[in-house]
């Protein structure tokens, strides 16, 4: 794939890619109610990211007994909730002016920086709860707020690393009817970058590595859930917690498998934008990447409301106003969690 033939399919595609001017007042309704649905879950799942993971974030700073465990969930949520925020604009219709354009041009890279952050820090954290369960000799190590916020830069790194050639990747220009669309640069373009860096590196760094970490580490989880029964109630808020992280990571697992279809699409359709629009080959299919993404970033809160009862007893203190009141062992028999 070089220059000119990418410069000839975005043209051969112009041609085929139905324009808001030569739709129907029935298709273009069919568009509109289609932004609409989409819209209100993208942003009810936004809504619920912000608040569940503002909340996670509180309950567990503002514990009494700071943990490890407790230090992952904090930075994943803080995480998530940028990446909720810099997915917002995927509720809005791709024929809302040229937002869209360079949104995908730009914005889109920086979203999907975040995410991979989010990624590398939901690996961490069941590899810590791995260690923390299944290898108690090494916990000592491997449990330290030290090096666990040592792993965590290196994960900020390695995605601003990974990531920044995307910036490289396109451009926002004008076609000849003076519709603005998302063009691949010379960088974007070329097919050793493209292989080598989107289809290889980016495949295995944002879902090879970490799906086989997870799935190994979630497996001796289970194994050693499925080991323990009679618990006492320090044991049981723990497994509560690592309940929680199974459950987190099995829905990471088959809501991540959507982001090696997008890289698939985005160079066989160019432009992509295009693609997306309303009627395009790609409408309905264009919400369902960002909306699994932000999904994914949301439900954790929904999840340590149903699998850990310390935690739903604390939200349940929090709405009804007696946070205060709460007994402090408690406080403490909550939080220790990871020991």
């Amino acid at each position: 794939m070089n220059t000119e033939a990418t410069a000839s399919s975005t043209e051969d595609q112009e041609a085929i890619m139905p324009t808001l001017g030569s739709l129907s007042l029935a298709q273009l309704k069919q568009c509109n109610d289609y932004y609409i649905v989409s819209a209100a879950f993208i942003g009810a799942f936004v809504l619920l990211g912000l608040v569940g993971n503002s909340l996670t974030v509180y309950i567990f700073r503002n514990a009494s007994n700071q943990t490890s465990t407790m230090y992952l969930i904090c930075n994943l949520a803080v995480v998530d909730v940028m990446v909720t925020l810099l997915f917002l604009p995927v509720a809005l219709p791709p024929s809302v002016g040229t937002l869209s354009i360079f949104y995908i041009a730009y914005v889109s890279n920086l979203a999907y920086t975040l995410n991979q952050i989010s990624i590398f820090f939901t690996t961490i954290l069941v590899w810590q709860r791995y260690i923390s369960v299944c290898k108690p000799h090494d916990v000592k190590y491997w449990t330290k707020v030290s090096v666990l916020r040592g792993m965590s830069i290196a994960a900020v790194i390695l995605s601003i690393g990974v990531y920044a050639p995307g910036f490289l990747k396109y451009t926002v220009n004008r076609t000849s009817a003076g519709q603005f669309v998302v063009q691949t640069t010379r960088v974007g373009s070329n097919p050793i970058f493209y292989y080598l860096h989107t289809v290889g590196i980016m495949n295995l760094i944002s879902y090879v590595i970490p799906v086989s970490v997870i799935s190994y580490a979630t497996i001796r989880l289970i194994q050693s859930l499925r080991d323990k029964t009679a618990l006492v109630s320090s044991q049981r808020a723990r497994r509560d917690l690592t309940k929680s992280v199974v459950v987190i990571v099995i829905l990471f697992i088959v809501l991540q498998s959507f982001r090696p279809v997008r890289y698939i699409l985005l160079s066989v359709f160019n432009p992509y934008s295009m693609a997306i629009s309303c009627q395009g080959p790609l409408m309905y299919f264009a919400p369902i990447p960002p909306f699994v993404t932000i999904l994914n970033s949301s439900v954790n809160f929904l999840i340590y409301v149903i699998c850990a009862k310390r935690f739903r007893q604390k939200i349940a203190a929090i709405i009804c106003g007696r946070l205060n009141r709460l007994v402090p062992e408690s406080i403490s028999g909550a939080t220790n969690l990871d020991q």
